[in-house]
């Protein structure tokens, strides 16, 4: 026990690794944290909370609310299993520390035990706060006292272990009987192929909810249908005891949830006795991963240009790593699919020839919201994608390679930019303008939106660069270890969304309420698009090439 618990702190901390390599900033720095939890982290939390409880009072009403909150922990717990993936076999077969640990006298499943505790922890920090706010909105939906709220906080902590230790299960099924391959990077194109899988799998889901009707899957519940919810029963079969003994404050339904997960960890545990010793040693001592030798690699240079040669560099490393191309490059490719989500959900009305027929009418209303649409999906897919925020963050301990090439530091991060604008850039044009052919848009209309897109992806980009040149995550084992724990991206998200919410709400709360025009509106955005574009630019061009300079300890 005293091994697993010394091992579980030391795993926590390189799980957590977000260290300082530049003198001073580091108050400004989580200053930036606390903006950036204010403007985001918050108001995400509480629409998320009033979305959960205008959901239970619509199922109360019908004397479905446990129903629907038990569904809520399902889906929850889906999308964990499929996360838990990349996080899991990183942390558990490929994280350097193994090749230190495994000669100690460790024994396996307590070496198993320590990585998976870790990783649970680190990972479900944000879930936790999710489910203790979704536990306050069913709590204030069903008007329950709050001792029911201080037994759902007992019995959320350990909750989502069954997934990950699904997780953990097929990991140690599947890399035993792949042991003889023992080749990190056939290893990892498997699992991201199984990874990639899922997605497509989750995609077609989501499409498929995207014809449900609120009203119609109540009235559906109402019937007597829960399909569904009989199949998650015995897939986590710790949830409806726990959504029982919130519901009815009982401690012993709470105790079987809580025992019933920890039934799951010991379970998972002995079994790691016998499967993971073998997988993890045959990978760490016997790596057969192909390797170039020197005059091979020399054969392969080509005399280019600097700043294309180190343009094409930084997009072989997004394509080629499979962790940053499903991080930083997918959503460039899957946005569509959400925003027709939404449509359908949200904005049903609208078909293509109703839109075309608001083209054709010239409705102001229409191309209001076309573009908020099109500074929404511009604020946020670069946002999201990471492509900026990690741009130095990714060299990792070669960062030493951008300090001493023959190549100004000014062009190296303008390639860094032009990287992260172009990649946006395409991802959203490539639908955008198709989408606005189709609904017969004005050549003027479509030029006109596309500037927009220009200005709104190159703040976005600018502003990732900025953080991330400040604070880069230098120190991490693999790919996964640089966008982990990396609050650059939270940071850039922060303000990206404070941008979002100065153009799009703050334009559509003028438009409907002090009945400025679309004209106005336009004018409105250029004005605050191009300045901060320019006082990034500007701030950018005086300030990165200091960062990279005062960079210690890499």
């Amino acid at each position: 026990m005293t091994s697993y618990l010394d091992l579980c702190k030391l795993f926590i901390k390189s799980l957590q690794i977000n260290k300082f390599n530049r003198r001073g900033g580091k108050f400004f720095f989580y200053f930036l944290i606390f903006i950036t939890i204010l403007f985001v982290f918050v108001p995400f939390i509480l629409i998320f909370t009033i979305f959960i409880y205008e959901m239970l009072l619509k199922l109360d009403a019908v004397g479905y609310a446990s129903y629907g909150f038990e569904a809520l922990f399902y889906i929850m717990f889906i999308f964990l299993f499929i996360f838990s993936f990349n996080v899991l076999i990183n942390e558990l077969y490929y994280s350097e520390d193994i090749d230190h640990i495994l000669p100690l006298p460790v024994k396996p499943e307590v070496l198993f035990a320590s990585k998976f505790t870790s990783c649970f922890i680190v990972e479900n920090i944000i879930l936790y706060i999710i489910l203790l706010f979704a536990i306050l909105a069913y709590v204030f939906a069903l008007s329950l006292p709050i001792t029911h709220t201080l037994l759902g906080i007992m019995g959320i902590i350990f909750l989502p272990i069954i997934p990950m230790v699904y997780v953990s299960l097929i990991l140690l099924i599947v890399i035993n009987i792949l042991k003889k391959i023992a080749n990190r990077k056939l290893l990892k194109k498997i699992e991201y192929i199984f990874i990639g899988l899922l997605i497509l799998g989750i995609t077609f889901l989501l499409l498929k909810m995207s014809t449900i009707n609120f009203e119609a899957y109540v009235e559906d519940f109402a019937n007597g249908n829960h399909l569904f919810l009989d199949i998650m029963k015995y897939i986590f079969p710790s949830v409806p005891f726990f959504v029982s003994g919130l519901e009815k404050c009982s401690v012993i339904k709470m105790f079987i949830s809580i025992l019933i997960n920890i039934i799951y960890f010991i379970g998972l545990v002995f079994l790691s006795h016998f499967l993971y010793y073998d997988g993890v040693t045959a990978i760490a001592t016997h790596d057969t991963s192909s390797r170039k030798s020197s005059l091979n690699r020399i054969n392969d240079y080509k005399v280019r240009k600097p700043l294309v040669e180190y343009f094409i560099k930084d997009l072989k490393i997004l394509f080629r790593s499979p962790t940053f191309f499903i991080n930083c490059i997918l959503i460039n490719i899957i946005w569509p699919i959400f925003v027709f989500i939404i449509i359908k959900i949200g904005l049903p009305s609208y078909t293509i020839s109703s839109m075309r027929n608001l083209i054709s009418i010239k409705d102001s209303n229409f191309y209001m919201i076309i573009l908020l649409f099109v500074i929404g999906i511009s604020i946020i897919v670069p946002a999201i994608n990471s492509i900026a925020s990690s741009a130095f963050s990714r060299e990792g301990k070669n960062y030493y390679f951008i300090k001493y090439i023959p190549m100004k530091y000014g062009l190296q991060w303008r390639e860094k930019y032009l990287l992260s604008f172009i990649i946006s850039f395409i991802g959203i044009e490539l639908f955008s303008i198709p989408f606005f052919i189709i609904i017969s848009t004005p050549i003027i209309n479509i030029l006109f939106y596309i500037v927009i897109t220009v200005l709104c992806i190159s703040f976005v980009s600018l502003t990732g660069i900025l953080i991330d040149s400040a604070y880069p995550k230098t120190i991490w084992d693999d790919e996964a270890d640089s966008l982990r724990e990396n609050y650059n991206s939270f940071v850039a998200m922060g303000f990206s969304l404070l941008l979002f919410g100065i153009l799009c709400l703050g334009g559509y709360y003028l438009y409907d309420h002090l009945l400025i025009n679309l004209n106005q509106f336009i004018l409105y955005s250029f004005i605050i698009l191009i300045f901060i574009n320019l006082i990034l630019y500007y701030v950018c061009n005086k300030k990165i090439s200091y960062y990279i300079i005062s960079q210690e300890n890499v």
